[in-house]
């Protein structure tokens, strides 16, 4: 078992990971075939139980936005993105991807907003558009204790008024 000063999150914590969504950490095991520890964490959509080595977890999870960081983060959604520029589509198409992967808030909502500014999206970003904006309010209607499509709906109508 790490030492609590080893460990990022605490049992009960609420965590988001792009790979499932959220989650509340249940419990922190030692595996000993793999000869580490391991964060438990059930995820709230389908109550299914996951492990996240605790090395990883910085990489992996982050706990779930407050209340402040959801709302501060709806803000940006009103204010313009400075444009990314790609060598080619395909670039452009393997950064979103990325940060699709991305655990950092931030980083998240200013991709969404820029691959919203896109207007030749093909089929594979709008996808990551709709998974991301689908993360997004569901994590923040979780914060903000807001039905999601309300949150959805927020985020879309701030989207568009800065295209």
């Amino acid at each position: 078992m790490p030492k609590p000063n080893e460990l990022n999150f605490n049992i009960g914590d609420s965590v988001y990971s792009p790979k499932f969504g959220l989650g509340k950490v249940l419990k922190v095991d030692f595996v000993e075939a793999a000869d580490s520890d391991f964060y438990i964490i059930e995820s709230f959509v389908n109550h299914t139980r996951l492990m996240v080595p605790v090395q990883a977890s910085k990489k992996q999870l982050r706990c779930v936005a407050t209340k402040d960081e959801a709302s501060n983060m709806l803000g940006v959604f009103s204010k313009p993105v400075q444009e990314q520029s790609f060598e080619s589509k395909k670039d452009r198409v393997k950064f979103f991807k990325s940060q699709q992967k991305n655990v950092v808030l931030k980083e998240r909502v200013v991709a969404l907003a820029q691959l919203h500014n896109i207007k030749d999206k093909g089929k594979v970003e709008k996808e990551i558009f709709q998974k991301m904006l689908d993360d997004i309010s569901n994590e923040f209607s979780f914060a903000l204790k807001l039905p999601e499509t309300e949150v959805n709906t927020a985020i879309v109508q701030n989207l568009s008024k800065v295209a």
